[in-house]
């Protein structure tokens, strides 16, 4: 999801990203916040964070994040 806000009064809207406007081709995924701040899933990983990895994919709060990162694990074959 985007949030989109109006520059004049500040109100702001959760919405849906368009197809194709998603994570571009060839960039992987990157957590924001929280104990892996800035990594990629496999340097999560790499540094012993399966278990993390497995709660993200089917827990995680935010639906975009669980989405990339079970895409990663599978393309990682997981």
């Amino acid at each position: 999801y985007w949030l989109v806000s109006c520059c004049f009064c500040c109100t702001a809207k959760w919405h849906r990203i368009p197809k194709g406007r998603g994570l571009e081709a060839g960039k992987e995924f990157v957590f924001r916040g929280g104990q892996h701040d800035g990594q990629t899933v496999a340097q999560v990983l790499a540094a012993g964070g399966e278990r993390y990895l497995c709660w993200a994919a089917e827990k995680h709060p935010r639906q975009y994040v669980r989405e990339q990162v079970k895409n990663a694990l599978d393309a990682m074959g997981r």
